[in-house]
């Protein structure tokens, strides 16, 4: 619950990536009407709304349900001694404070201690099925096209790639595809209008955004254009197949021995360490070394020069669509608070404004870039 539309956007982006369903209202009345008759684990609201404060919506909410909902205060650090005198004399309960301006990291902190999140990593392998079908994905950066190839293949599909809008339609008018994966901001053409193109040579075949915008005004322009469903960046595989099953005939995996995903070490030890990097989340999901290797080898290849990809003197469009490029990788590579940071800069409307953030950027992505080029000299990854 929260009246700015940059923060509303920034939370949502994150907690979906995370896998985790977000509803952004702006209205604490609208909000209070929404909890009654909707069931949520949490609440992140902040401390001045429209209104009423924050502190009288958590009384309001808490009062009208039984089950107790685990309630985030987003507070400023002026605001934090003006909370703490008002909670002794409210009945109010508080689960965590996310101090403003805050970072996926701390937002991540301020939930993890209650959130449990189910991974089937550690879940009763399932009968293994394979699914049936031809994928063209159009999708222009490396780390993201390595990710979905690995998942497609996994699942039984063969792939094809485009880079841009323009080779998708080129390609759909040369060949036949059981499904288009297609994603919103690529250079030359982007995917709503080469959506809307496809639309014309074949109105029937099933196209699925792919956006690290989750809002939902972002899915319904993707649903306007004519796409069929939509899936958050970073992709997890689960939610690749979930949503592929939909469209693609599926057949049992006749192999003797099922491909059961390797059990990873629960002990956090055995985690690699990244600074910056939700190292336990990528490995669990990505598994292989393989794959591994050829993201962290990508990413570094493609952001080696950030101080080009971002300089302030390059034209708005070019540098918004490198903004939105990083994003995506980021997320694609559980670099919370670098993917948080793009979100937030790619935001500013003012274009003035925007360049202001480059060199605070430029300096971020250098410094991804060297812990993750110095996992891969240590681990003798290096391509």
């Amino acid at each position: 619950v929260v009246s700015h539309p940059v923060e509303q956007e920034t939370i949502c982006n994150v907690l979906e990536n995370w896998g985790m369903k977000a509803v952004a209202i702006e209205k604490p009345e609208v909000a209070i009407a929404r909890v009654k008759s909707q069931h949520f684990d949490y609440v992140i609201v902040d401390f001045e709304l429209q209104g009423m404060d924050g502190l009288e919506f958590l009384e309001t909410i808490q009062q009208q349900n039984k089950r107790q909902i685990q309630a985030v205060m987003m507070i400023s650090i002026v605001q934090q001694s003006e909370l703490e005198a008002q909670l002794a004399t409210r009945a109010v309960s508080l689960h965590a404070r996310l101090t403003k301006p805050f970072s996926a990291s701390s937002l991540y902190n301020s939930l993890v201690s209650e959130v449990r999140v189910e991974s089937n990593l550690y879940s009763t392998p399932k009968e293994s099925k394979h699914l049936i079908g031809s994928v063209l994905v159009a999708e222009d950066n490396e780390v993201n096209q390595a990710v979905v190839e690995e998942y497609l293949q996994e699942l039984g599909c063969t792939v094809t790639f485009a880079n841009d809008g323009w080779e998708a339609i080129s390609q759909v008018s040369a060949n036949r595809y059981d499904l288009i994966l297609m994603d919103l901001h690529m250079p030359n053409l982007d995917g709503f209008e080469a959506t809307k193109r496809i639309r014309l040579l074949n109105p029937t075949v099933p196209i699925i955004a792919l956006s690290a915008a989750v809002m939902e005004r972002d899915k319904q322009l993707a649903f306007d254009a004519g796409m069929n469903a939509h899936l958050a960046k970073p992709i997890i595989q689960s939610d690749l197949e979930a949503c592929l099953q939909k469209y693609l005939l599926s057949a049992l995996n006749t192999e003797s021995e099922p491909k059961v995903r390797p059990q990873p070490s629960s002990r956090k030890s055995d985690v690699p360490m990244i600074v910056g990097m939700d190292t336990e989340t990528l490995f669990k999901e990505y598994r292989k070394e393989a794959l591994i290797r050829r993201i962290f080898n990508s990413f570094i290849h493609s952001f080696a020069q950030p101080e080009v990809l971002f300089d302030a003197e390059l034209d708005e469009e070019t540098l918004r669509h490198n903004i939105h490029s990083l994003k995506g990788v980021a997320g694609n590579l559980y670099l919370r608070d670098l993917q948080a940071e793009c979100l937030q800069t790619e935001m500013v409307s003012d274009f003035e404004s925007l360049k202001v953030l480059m060199p605070t950027l430029i300096s971020d992505t250098r410094k991804a870039v060297k812990n993750i080029s110095a996992f891969l000299d240590e681990r003798g990854w290096r391509n």
